[in-house]
């Protein structure tokens, strides 16, 4: 839930200063200034006419334009004062597929660009009396076309960041360009990489950019942008066009992206494509499945579509990317089938060769993740479907034999207990509270002070006590473990309805570390506990927040020597809390396994290995 909330284009209803009646910049000539075309977050644009026509064939010289307009106070402008889509327009503006730039600058209040005039949007297209959606054909011929705008785009190492109907238009009909795709509004692009080296993954699961209804489930999450995430918005797109809708459109409220991203992730493609031919599902199961850092097959992409393509002479969108391009008096040559296109471009195959995993089935699944840590040899013992009323003779048996609490988890209103020999500890509390009582109320501010026992906790740390595990259960009850003995310095605790990703980062700002996580409560009713610590030992820390098991971001983790500390689950979300210490050598291995019940049966081979378990959480792996 602690995704960040955008708006959808037509949620926008403020108003805007009023531009002026004549435009004049950039040596341009004078435009009378006419009606809106359109509007954005930050700014509008309206058509012009030049106030003193003169016929004129040069593309550069048109009668009739688009001026955007930008007030100069808007909070899209850079440090310099100007719109930070005249920095990419000066990167990308002769990219095939995107409105020429005419002219930019400045006049009274406001940024001003003159751009080549466009006709209308996909969105304006299908949003007339009797037509909700787009032909099959039409579809092909935007995808193919797209997958070569973006193409241009990526190769100069931004990536569009808001692919949509409304930002995909037909040339003007003054300009005879009717039949011609362009994508429009660069205020969202950004870079991919820097020089020609790749961006470095990162995730900001509060920083949202995009239009929710098309965004990545990637942008969702906050992930740094890459090149897929276009070609996923791309395939959300496509199917709108054939459709008339999507199946997450109605969300309302704060937390109108959670249940949008959520409900991406728990959409199988079957479902979301049943109603389309099978390129469109196999585009976007390619799209889903790509890497960070993955270039994508745009030809491959753009050789699914052809057998929808049709005669030339049919189509109400001119396609230039050569599938059909021939010499003349050559022989017409068959059209692949579905099957066989996807076979012979092996879109199936990832960039090693191997079969790409099928995501988003349908088919989501909870599961228990083990993370096991390489130490020298020791004694551990566990002990795992454990009721409320065991637990405290379980602990005793084992503090009996000189072992401490090392980790906690709850499932299926049971108890998993790691105990582990450990001679710094001088000694160790727990408590496990009910908190029933607090099963029907509604998220507040007064459930969450309510879930921990602060007294018992502020009791303790003042006795130089520090909370080094914690767990909650679907039944309301948590279970806090307090130690003596850590290197710790300080301590504090955050309670929330969503993971507290902004309190996260300001106390990383103040030195302080997540050292452990948890959720309590039911399915549709429950709260993070976050716990942060100074004096934990980390250097740094980043924290991936998912719907599923984030396999991807911690191998890229693991690469930079970081290593898992600390891992929580919800009923909808997996934290997982990744830190960089000096004692993490690159040798020393770290494994995670996910089952569907505790691992008993795996846990003596890992021990032979001399690796333990460190933490585990039960929660959403699998989509």
């Amino acid at each position: 839930m602690a995704l960040a909330h955008g708006k959808d284009k037509h949620d926008d209803d403020d108003a805007f200063p009023t531009p002026p009646a004549k435009v004049t910049v950039g040596g341009s000539p004078q435009f009378l200034v006419h009606q809106q075309l359109g509007k954005g977050g930050f700014g509008q644009v309206l058509k012009g006419v030049r106030a003193f026509p003169r016929a004129s064939k040069d593309p550069h010289k048109p009668m009739h334009v688009a001026i955007k307009f930008e007030h100069k106070t808007s909070k899209g402008l850079t440090s310099k004062g100007v719109p930070y889509e005249w920095d990419i327009y000066q990167q990308l503006g002769d990219t095939p597929g995107l409105p020429m730039l005419l002219h930019k600058g400045f006049q009274d209040n406001f940024c001003v660009m003159i751009m080549e005039l466009l006709g209308k949007s996909l969105w304006d297209i299908c949003n007339v009396p009797h037509r909700t959606s787009l032909s099959e054909q039409y579809a092909a011929c935007v995808a193919v076309e797209c997958l070569s705008i973006l193409e241009g785009i990526h190769e100069k190492g931004y990536v569009h960041g808001d692919v949509k109907p409304e930002n995909l238009c037909l040339g003007a009909e003054v300009n005879g360009s009717e039949k011609k795709l362009f994508l429009v509004d660069l205020g969202l692009a950004s870079k991919w990489r820097n020089q020609f080296r790749h961006l470095e993954y990162s995730q900001r699961p509060d920083d949202f950019r995009g239009t929710i209804r098309y965004a990545s489930v990637h942008a969702h999450l906050g992930r740094q942008t890459s090149r897929r995430d276009d070609l996923e918005s791309l395939g959300y797109t496509l199917i709108f066009l054939l459709n008339g809708e999507l199946p997450w459109q109605g969300f309302t409220g704060d937390n109108k992206g959670f249940l949008v991203a959520k409900q991406k992730v728990s959409t199988s493609l079957e479902a979301l494509c049943s109603r389309c031919s099978p390129p469109f599902q196999q585009f976007l199961e390619y799209a889903i499945s790509l890497s960070f850092k993955e270039t994508p097959n745009y030809k491959a992409c753009q050789k699914l579509f052809e057998p929808l393509l049709g005669d030339p002479s049919t189509r109400k969108l001119a396609v230039d990317y050569g599938v059909h391009a021939g010499k003349v008096g050559q022989k017409r040559q068959r059209h692949p089938s579905f099957e066989e296109t996807a076979m012979t471009h092996d879109l199936t195959l990832d960039k090693d060769g191997n079969l790409r995993k099928k995501l988003r089935t349908g088919f989501p699944a909870q599961q228990f993740l083990t993370i096991y840590d390489h130490r020298d040899t020791q004694k551990q013992r566990y002990h795992y479907n454990v009721s409320t009323t065991r637990l405290d003779t379980h602990i005793s048996v084992g503090r009996a034999d000189n072992l401490v609490i090392t980790a906690v988890a709850s499932y299926n209103e049971l108890w998993l207990v790691v105990m582990d020999a450990d001679p710094r500890v001088k000694d160790q509390r727990h408590i496990v509270t009910d908190n029933s009582h607090l099963r029907t109320s509604r998220p507040s501010e007064s459930c969450a002070t309510e879930l921990l026992p602060r007294e018992w906790i502020s009791q303790y740390w003042d006795r130089g006590y520090f909370i080094t595990a914690i767990a909650g259960s679907k039944s309301w009850q948590a279970m806090v473990v307090m130690t003596k003995g850590r290197p710790y310095q300080q301590q504090s605790y955050k309670v929330s309805a969503h993971f507290p990703c902004e309190w996260v980062r300001r106390k990383h700002s103040d030195g302080f570390m997540v050292t452990c996580c948890a959720t309590i409560g039911s399915r549709d009713n429950y709260y993070w506990v976050v716990v942060v610590t100074a004096g934990a030992g980390f250097e740094t820390q980043a924290v991936e927040l998912d719907f599923v098991y984030p396999s991807e971001a911690i191998h890229h983790y693991w690469d930079r020597g970081y290593r898992i500390t600390s891992v929580g689950a919800s009923p909808d979300q997996i934290a997982v809390v990744m830190s960089l210490a000096p004692g993490y050598a690159a040798e020393a291995p770290q494994e995670t396994l996910r089952t569907s019940t505790f691992p008993a049966t795996h846990i003596k081979e890992k021990w032979d290995k001399d690796l333990y378990i460190a933490a585990a959480c039960f929660g959403p792996m699998v989509s």
